[in-house]
């Protein structure tokens, strides 16, 4: 994990976020910087091509949540483009407890206190910014994805390493045409020479979902691999527990990372963070088993996400590019 120490950019001045304004429109005014730009340059080389993992620290340390939320927007704004989180767009979700009798809001585990299994997300990188810490609990656990592959091909046989390589149905989460089956095929590691274009997915529900068993039931060393996977994800020489401090924004690249979080409990500030997902220009290559749920999977694209319908992601992805000529130029400046 690389640390980076956020220069004293954003305070009490800096403009709210408006919760009424077309997000699009916000985040295309959102002005760039010469200091977040060599910030960016920084956290960028570090997700594709070191560790995967950065925390930016002391971004932002006060009290106004829509401050903070324009912090986060402004800092993603010199990395990349936000993706849809849910299949009604949603840019920024909020991470917290909310109370619901809504059975399917409240299953999900961002908006509960219990812990989040081992997984990865359906975008490039993952973006969280800690606005209140968790009164007791919460910590995420964070795997590197190519040492977890290393460690669990050491410590199974050789006969067995063909199941490393194998594919996984993956359940579609409800979103299947007429003729689709309920579930595609992808491997879990998509290994490489290098890290920078090394992939990996995991989300053990979605594997083992009741639905996907029915058509496509696990053998055994199917199951021993998922097993391997979650056990050997608590090896202390492949990933780490971190409790975010305010003001904190963790920077995940969902391909070479899985993350995890423990429950935890609140009595007065409830434990908040915001989120963002986003492609970027210099994104990876991804495997033709990402085409579902990436859509377009070649390098720098804006890809990833979770929307209704493709009209509708294609929509979004004219708005955010729009700005991307207007942006290298001004990279290209601040080169000189």
């Amino acid at each position: 994990m690389k640390t980076i120490i956020c220069p004293p950019i954003y305070n009490e001045d800096y403009q709210e976020f408006n919760e009424d304004a077309y997000f699009a429109s916000f985040f295309k005014a959102s002005k760039l910087s010469a200091p977040m730009m060599d910030i960016a340059e920084k956290i960028v080389s570090e997700l594709e091509t070191g560790s995967g993992c950065v925390v930016l620290k002391n971004s932002y340390s006060g009290h106004n949540l829509n401050r903070a939320k324009s912090v986060l927007i402004n800092v993603c704004r010199h990395i990349g483009w936000p993706v849809s989180q849910t299949p009604n767009p949603n840019f920024l979700e909020e991470i917290t407890f909310k109370p619901s009798s809504n059975i399917l809001s409240t299953s999900r585990g961002y908006r509960s206190r219990a812990s989040i299994p081992l997984h990865t997300d359906r975008c490039d990188l993952n973006v969280l910014l800690c606005f209140a810490q968790a009164g007791n609990g919460g910590t995420t656990r964070i795997v590197n994805s190519v040492k977890l592959y290393d460690k669990i091909k050491e410590n199974i046989p050789t006969s067995k390493h063909n199941i490393i390589d194998s594919y996984f149905p993956f359940s579609r989460h409800g979103e299947t045409t007429e003729r689709e089956k309920a579930f595609y095929l992808s491997k879990i590691f998509h290994s490489a020479s290098s890290t920078s274009k090394f992939v990996a997915h995991y989300i053990r529900c979605f594997i083992e979902n009741d639905n996907v068993k029915k058509d496509y039931p696990l053998n055994g060393p199917m199951i021993e691999l998922l097993d391997a996977i979650d056990q050997h994800a608590k090896c202390t020489d492949v990933g780490f527990n971190l409790t975010l401090s305010k003001g904190d924004i963790l920077f995940l690249n969902s391909h070479t990372t899985l993350h995890s979080r423990e429950a935890y409990q609140d009595q007065k500030n409830e434990r908040l963070l915001l989120r963002m997902w986003l492609s970027h220009p210099f994104s990876r290559p991804l495997p033709d088993d990402f085409s579902h749920a990436f859509k377009n999977i070649a390098p720098g694209s804006y890809r990833g996400g979770i929307w209704d319908n493709d009209k509708v992601r294609i929509f979004y992805q004219t708005q955010f590019l729009h700005a991307q000529h207007e942006d290298q130029l001004l990279h290209a400046q601040h080169r000189k």
